[in-house]
Protein backbone atom coordinates (compact mmCIF):
# COMPACT_ATOMS: atom_id res chain seq x y z
CA UNK A 1 0.00 0.00 0.00
CA UNK A 2 1.03 3.57 -1.15
CA UNK A 3 0.33 6.83 1.22
CA UNK A 4 -0.46 9.72 -1.13
CA UNK A 5 0.50 12.62 0.86
CA UNK A 6 -0.28 16.19 -0.86
CA UNK A 7 3.35 16.66 -1.42
CA UNK A 8 4.86 13.49 -1.98
CA UNK A 9 4.12 9.77 -1.64
CA UNK A 10 5.64 6.89 0.34
CA UNK A 11 5.78 4.02 -1.60
CA UNK A 12 4.85 0.97 -0.41
CA UNK A 13 4.52 0.91 3.60
CA UNK A 14 2.74 -1.52 5.04
CA UNK A 15 -1.31 -0.59 7.11
CA UNK A 16 0.14 -1.60 10.70
CA UNK A 17 3.06 0.66 10.27
CA UNK A 18 1.06 3.53 8.62
CA UNK A 19 -1.28 2.98 11.63
CA UNK A 20 1.08 3.31 14.12
CA UNK A 21 2.73 6.33 12.99
CA UNK A 22 -0.58 8.12 12.69
CA UNK A 23 -1.30 7.12 16.38
CA UNK A 24 2.61 7.52 17.33
CA UNK A 25 2.12 11.33 15.24
CA UNK A 26 -1.16 12.49 16.76
CA UNK A 27 0.03 11.29 20.31
CA UNK A 28 3.47 13.91 20.04
CA UNK A 29 1.03 16.71 18.78
CA UNK A 30 -1.85 16.23 21.74
CA UNK A 31 1.45 15.69 24.27
CA UNK A 32 2.41 19.30 22.66
CA UNK A 33 -0.89 20.95 23.03
CA UNK A 34 -0.97 19.67 26.51
CA UNK A 35 2.43 20.83 27.77
CA UNK A 36 1.83 24.28 26.24
CA UNK A 37 -1.89 24.50 28.38
CA UNK A 38 -0.11 23.21 31.51
CA UNK A 39 2.81 25.68 31.24
CA UNK A 40 0.03 28.85 30.21
CA UNK A 41 -1.98 27.53 33.12
CA UNK A 42 0.80 26.91 35.83
CA UNK A 43 1.92 30.54 35.07
CA UNK A 44 -1.46 31.92 34.93
CA UNK A 45 -2.40 30.27 39.30
CA UNK A 46 1.14 31.66 39.84
CA UNK A 47 -0.14 35.57 39.20
CA UNK A 48 -3.46 34.67 40.90
CA UNK A 49 -1.39 33.50 43.70
CA UNK A 50 0.71 36.56 44.04
CA UNK A 51 -2.47 38.92 43.67
CA UNK A 52 -4.14 36.84 46.13
CA UNK A 53 -1.27 37.02 48.86
CA UNK A 54 -1.17 40.94 47.94
CA UNK A 55 -4.84 41.03 48.59
CA UNK A 56 -4.33 39.13 52.06
CA UNK A 57 -1.41 41.45 52.51
CA UNK A 58 -3.63 44.75 52.14
CA UNK A 59 -6.49 42.98 54.01
CA UNK A 60 -3.77 42.71 57.19
CA UNK A 61 -2.46 46.03 56.78
CA UNK A 62 -6.37 47.23 57.07
CA UNK A 63 -7.16 45.05 59.82
CA UNK A 64 -4.62 46.18 61.92
CA UNK A 65 -5.26 50.15 61.59
CA UNK A 66 -5.99 52.56 64.74
CA UNK A 67 -9.26 52.48 65.58
CA UNK A 68 -8.71 55.23 67.95
CA UNK A 69 -9.57 58.04 65.99
CA UNK A 70 -12.55 57.11 63.92
CA UNK A 71 -13.99 55.75 67.43
CA UNK A 72 -13.91 59.36 68.56
CA UNK A 73 -15.04 60.77 65.39
CA UNK A 74 -17.92 58.17 65.34
CA UNK A 75 -18.56 59.03 69.01
CA UNK A 76 -18.71 62.61 68.97
CA UNK A 77 -21.15 62.85 65.22
CA UNK A 78 -23.56 60.50 67.68
CA UNK A 79 -23.57 63.45 69.98
CA UNK A 80 -24.52 65.87 67.47
CA UNK A 81 -26.68 64.19 65.16
CA UNK A 82 -29.77 63.78 68.22
CA UNK A 83 -29.20 67.34 69.27
CA UNK A 84 -29.60 68.36 65.22
CA UNK A 85 -32.65 66.44 65.26
CA UNK A 86 -34.65 67.57 68.48
CA UNK A 87 -33.90 71.04 67.37
CA UNK A 88 -35.21 70.56 63.90
CA UNK A 89 -38.61 69.24 65.40
CA UNK A 90 -39.25 71.48 68.03
CA UNK A 91 -38.69 74.85 66.08
CA UNK A 92 -41.41 73.40 63.89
Amino acid sequence: MSIDLLVAQVPEVTLWLALVAAFGAGAALIGLLALYQMARLGLLARSYRRLAAKREAEIHQLRNLPLGAEASGAKALAEVEPSGAREAGGGG
